[in-house]
């Protein structure tokens, strides 16, 4: 069955056959060490503050680095790899380091690198620096983070690599380096089309290949991994025979009319193209080709063709546009076999007003997304630049704000603040639920979506972003897991700056008149604290809901599959609609603090 997908101003990522999922139910996806550091564990969990301190619940899916003196070992993937996409979750223990090494020889850092402000290329998610033997020892090269995006000892973090290995001709001359072409970690693009000019200090050779293994770093401290997903793109990607053309001049209504004119020009290329005449308008194409797919299986197939048209693959109309207009892009997954398969489009391009254009991209289970079409032949017409917004200094931004959670928008926030540090520790809060519903680190705000063109009037946070609950923060004793908002009992008063240009929210909820502001401490988390005049006995305070809350300590509580902490005094845990919930009483003060 084919499944159609809409895109219009942004890549939707799917997911092809090729991914490989790691259980970890045993090593056998790597090479034995002969040591016993590496163990399988159901779980881990890492004290926020005890170094390099992991606790093991008995079972499988898990895998953890526990060195000790003369019990430390690297770990090498017993598969070895070129092009590839890789993710995983990990989780660091206090002041632990470990890396993450792509065919052996390029390091991703993995450290506790939490509350950095200003990352290197030995903070986590750095590009670890090139060594140069001496003596003296030199470092060179390296590649910090964009941003520090990484999380508090404890928590699961997660990251996702792009990774493109060396090149190499015919007589195995070097002819391309290594190219990580984006790391993603919890969210943030931290790289992007970074060149690797050799490999990086701590490989496993100097000599560069086409083929490597995954390496864990083990000798260095306590690290914990799982849902590891490999993509193999060691395929060559898809080409196409010689392309032929016939053009027709001429305005047509319909390809129909086609067959009864004899065409202008018929040539030969090696790539697709609208620009075969001086004509820019007033003509048809008629093109013909074979494309050749590698590895039978799910593909994904993207164009944007300005006109009509219509293509044909593998015998099959795949997609009919009888409107002649500025199309947008189109995405198709198809599922292509093996070898030659007869690819033709049909573009009738009669109004001037149209602009020109033929895109058309490729990529499928072993291959990465490739494009078939000539340079000259698509020029985008859309803006490549974010108009954003920084906090350099404290920052109180108004706008719409999408609350998204696992790449879905769960909620708009129509009357949001987004609250902005030059400690590059953000918020937005919901003023309809006196609620502070995503916290991030990284830079501010991306505000195209708002003052782009005539704009939707939204911004979008910049970095690596957390998700808390987007109900209410007020709620009954017998009303903890309801989703309503607070409607009529809330009304908003205002938020004052103080000198240090931090807002203090002033609201009412029932009779409750309420001071709410939250404070960076450390420069590591938020502290949010509620003054509250003539409390309503029946509120109590929802601090957090999610599948699952652990209490760690006695004030100190984990949240949702230990995506984040909360530290509070006073606190019950609720359960219902297989949901958990954190809650306090509304007292006079209400105070707590969000760590992650």
């Amino acid at each position: 069955m084919e499944k159609i997908f809409w895109v219009c101003l942004f890549w939707i990522p799917m997911t092809l056959n090729a991914q490989e999922y790691i259980p970890l139910e045993d090593l056998s996806f790597f090479k034995s060490t002969g040591k016993t550091n590496w163990k399988l564990a159901k779980d881990a969990s890492a004290d926020l503050s005890k170094k390099d301190i992991f606790t093991l619940t008995p079972g499988t899916g898990v895998l953890v680095n526990l060195p000790s003196e003369g019990n430390m070992s690297n770990l090498h993937s017993a598969k070895e790899y070129g092009d590839v996409d890789i993710s995983f979750d990990f989780m660091m223990s206090a002041h632990s380091n470990s890396g993450f090494y792509l065919q052996g020889r390029y390091e991703v850092q993995l450290l506790d690198s939490w509350g950095v402000l200003n990352p290197t290329t030995a903070d986590c998610g750095g590009i670890y620096q090139r060594f140069k033997q001496g003596p003296p020892l030199v470092t060179y090269e390296g590649y910090a983070p964009r941003v520090n995006a990484c999380l508090a000892p404890g928590l699961w973090q997660h990251i996702d690599i792009s990774f493109q290995a060396p090149r190499f001709d015919g007589n195995g001359k070097k002819i391309s380096d290594a190219k990580m072409i984006q790391i993603k970690l919890n969210g943030a693009v931290i790289h992007e089309n970074v060149s690797l000019s050799g490999p990086t200090g701590g490989s496993i050779s100097e000599m560069e290949t086409e083929k490597g293994p995954f390496v864990i770093q083990g000798d260095h401290g306590s690290v914990a991994f799982r849902h590891f997903t490999v993509k193999d793109l060691g395929d060559k990607p898809a080409y196409l025979d010689p392309v032929n053309y016939q053009v027709y001049f001429g305005e047509f209504k319909g390809r129909e009319e086609l067959s009864a004119k004899k065409p202008e020009v018929t040539v030969t290329s090696d790539k697709l193209t609208w620009d075969l005449t001086s004509n820019t308008s007033q003509f048809a194409n008629s093109i013909k080709t074979m494309l050749n797919i590698p590895t039978a299986g799910e593909h994904r197939v993207e164009f944007e063709i300005k006109g009509k048209y219509f293509i044909q693959i593998n015998g099959k109309e795949v997609y009919a546009e009888p409107k002649e207009e500025d199309n947008n892009r189109r995405t198709l997954l198809l599922d292509l076999p093996a070898g030659k398969v007869p690819f033709e489009i049909i573009q009738i391009k009669t109004d001037k007003r149209v602009n020109n254009s033929l895109g058309f991209w490729i990529s499928g289970p072993n291959f990465r997304n490739t494009a078939l079409h000539s340079t000259g032949s698509y020029l985008s017409t859309s803006t490549s630049e974010e108009i954003t917004l920084d906090a350099s200094t404290p920052r109180v931004f108004r706008s719409f704000m999408d609350v998204m959670k696992n790449g879905k928008r769960i909620k708009r926030v129509v009357h949001a603040v987004n609250v902005g540090s030059p400690d590059k520790l953000h918020y937005t809060f919901d003023l309809d639920n006196a609620n502070i519903v995503q916290i991030w680190k990284g830079n501010f705000l991306n505000t195209t979506p708002m003052w782009d063109d005539r704009g939707d009037g939204s911004s979008r946070p910049l970095g690596a972003v957390l998700t808390l609950s987007p109900n209410a923060f007020f709620t009954g004793k017998s009303t903890v897991f309801s989703q309503d908002n607070l409607g009529e009992n809330l009304l908003i008063k205002g938020y004052e700056l103080d000198n240090e240009d931090i807002p203090t929210f002033n609201y009412m909820i029932d009779g409750a008149d309420i001071l709410d502001k939250t404070v960076l401490v450390n420069k590591k988390h938020f502290q949010r604290t509620l003054t509250i005049k003539n409390p309503n006995p029946n509120h109590v305070c929802r601090l957090a809901v999610g599948s699952d809350i652990i209490k760690t300590g006695e004030n100190r509580y984990l949240i949702d599959g230990k995506a984040y902490y909360i530290e509070v005094a006073g606190a019950t845990i609720e359960t219902g609609d297989n949901q958990k919930a954190l809650v306090v009483p509304a007292s006079d003060k209400v105070q707590y603090s969000i760590i992650w």
